[in-house]
């Protein structure tokens, strides 16, 4: 795709695909983004389910991308100050980013991603967008492939998936247990409950549902007052209890 008139060295980008010689992961490691999504229609039962499962992985950053090329294609404007410009950094981070006036379309067949909408840049702290209303950019990203483990993890961190599909983790020397007096029967080790990545309400309340169910008689609103403490962020109440 072609850039808009003016100056913008920056428009195209090639990138090395996974499985080359410039990076040590393998395809499988890296599916096409086709092939991704055919996994998670296969463990969720809904294609439309795993679309939004996947975009909102890519939107919190919990699953990794990568692509072949990524090209912008604008009008940029170095008049102004702060130019008004799409930097690829801020194309490659916020790509998935949904912000309202934007559009996200998917090729699943051939694995290419059109993002139309206004102009990003980053934030001072360099890891915010700024989507800048004055100007309109379409980046288009081919060959896009995602992190197969991160799309594992995130699919069994929300009870989709048994945990025995992930990698298994390396267990650190611990001390020896003293002997237990024969009056101290042996405890059984309880299960790590893991941390969820950041999620949104729709996808921690499954998740927290399954980790925490409602007990036996248990009110309605003290099992809602539970889950909230184990919140990874301070949600309303009524965000929860209309979810359950």
């Amino acid at each position: 795709m072609g850039v808009g008139p003016g100056p913008n060295p920056n428009a195209i980008e090639w990138l090395p695909m996974a499985g080359t010689d410039d990076d040590n992961n393998t395809s499988n490691d890296w599916p096409l983004a086709g092939a991704e999504l055919a996994f998670f229609t296969e463990h969720v039962g809904s294609e439309r389910l795993a679309k939004e499962l996947l975009f909102d992985g890519l939107d919190e950053g919990s699953i990794r991308w990568s692509c072949r090329e990524l090209a912008v294609d604008e009008a940029p404007d170095f008049s102004l100050n702060p130019p008004l410009v799409t930097s690829l950094a801020a194309a490659r981070q916020f790509f998935w980013h949904r912000a309202m006036h934007s559009r996200i379309d998917v090729d699943w067949l051939s694995h290419r991603v059109i993002r139309i909408g206004p102009v990003i840049r980053l934030g001072s702290d360099g890891n915010s967008p700024i989507f800048d209303m004055r100007g309109s950019a379409t980046l288009t990203a081919s060959l896009v492939r995602f992190c197969h483990g991160d799309g594992v993890n995130y699919l069994v961190t929300l009870g989709l998936m048994p945990r025995s599909h992930t990698a298994p983790q390396k267990i650190a020397p611990t001390a020896p247990r003293a002997a237990l007096s024969p009056s101290e029967p042996p405890q059984e080790p309880q299960p790590e409950v893991p941390k969820p990545p950041p999620m949104k309400a729709k996808a921690w309340v499954p998740y927290a549902i399954k980790q925490w169910p409602q007990k036996k008689g248990e009110d309605q609103s003290d099992y809602v007052d539970r889950l909230m403490r184990h919140a990874p962020r301070r949600w309303a109440k009524h965000t929860i209890q209309n979810l359950l």
